[in-house]
């Protein structure tokens, strides 16, 4: 039987052809990606297609590339890494975060591997179970194999992060709580922690528009390599701050639910039932 190639950490990073995800992808092959290949480890980006089909840096497998469909998409990518390398981690990241691969290493030192490990940063789902956020989720061998072996308890009405933390918490797996960084405007007073495991980008959260999604990713590799220039800093703090002023789409999301909450509140419970099962006729 032919031997298995053999990575110490595989970096299987959720991706697709929706945007902003393939410019987020060429700004983390030039950064981070570069140097965790450059470490020994292995880095796949995975996303849906007609057929299983590795190509360079790119696993396509089985699936589609809508939301309810990453569950499916990342329990087959876990499968074929499973049955073509040899590995002792897994991280699940995606193309909106940038991973600290020294602090990784050094997380992981620590682990003891005879047991399923279920790292990051840990949230609540309705107080029911805790589950890590899928931005960057680390998996040892044993629990990869553990969500091979009980895909069928994969529930897939859920965001893939929560049904994967539902079908650990019933097989008695706990989250190993290790915090990461959400990136936002503090980025651009150069408040910054080099201790984070990792940094999520995704930055429409801090009332940025996506295509600013690189710039930080480029932002957090330069602070991590000591060379961000403070005027540098300053002049990206000016420019994007006018353009969060203009971002109108954040402020939609942010203040347009709230006010429909409200008007809401003062309607009638019948009127209430009758308005939210017309939005549901809607949306299908």
């Amino acid at each position: 039987m032919q031997e298995l190639p053999k990575y110490k950490i595989i970096f299987l990073i959720l991706s697709s052809d929706k945007y902003p995800s393939p410019i987020n992808e060429k700004k983390q092959k030039k950064t981070w990606v570069k140097y965790a290949k450059n470490s020994g480890n292995k880095v796949i980006f995975y996303k849906g297609g007609t057929h299983e089909l590795l190509d360079e840096d790119y696993l396509y497998v089985n699936s589609g590339d809508g939301l309810y469909d990453i569950g499916y998409k990342t329990i087959d990518a876990l499968k074929w890494v499973k049955k073509n390398y040899d590995f002792e981690y897994v991280v699940r990241s995606n193309s909106s975060t940038y991973i600290n691969v020294k602090e990784i290493e050094k997380f992981i030192e620590s682990l003891d591997l005879n047991t399923p490990i279920y790292a990051g940063r840990s949230t609540s789902f309705n107080n029911q179970f805790n589950y890590v956020h899928g931005s960057c989720i680390i998996l040892n061998s044993l629990a990869v194999m553990n969500i091979i072996e009980n895909e069928e308890h994969w529930d897939h009405r859920l965001i893939d992060d929560a049904a994967l933390g539902k079908l650990f918490d019933l097989n008695k797996i706990k989250v190993l709580d290790k915090d990461i960084f959400h990136v936002g405007s503090e980025l651009l007073r150069k408040e910054f922690n080099k201790n984070q495991i990792a940094y999520r980008c995704k930055m429409e959260l801090a009332g940025y528009p996506r295509y600013l999604d690189k710039f930080f990713i480029q932002l957090v590799h330069d602070f991590l390599s000591n060379k961000n220039s403070s005027l540098k800093v300053f002049f990206y703090r000016v420019v994007f701050n006018v353009i969060k002023i203009f971002n109108f789409k954040y402020y939609y999301l942010r203040y347009i639910p709230r006010i429909y909450y409200k008007l809401l509140s003062f309607l009638p419970n019948k009127f209430k039932k009758y308005i939210k099962k017309l939005i549901t006729n809607l949306k299908f």
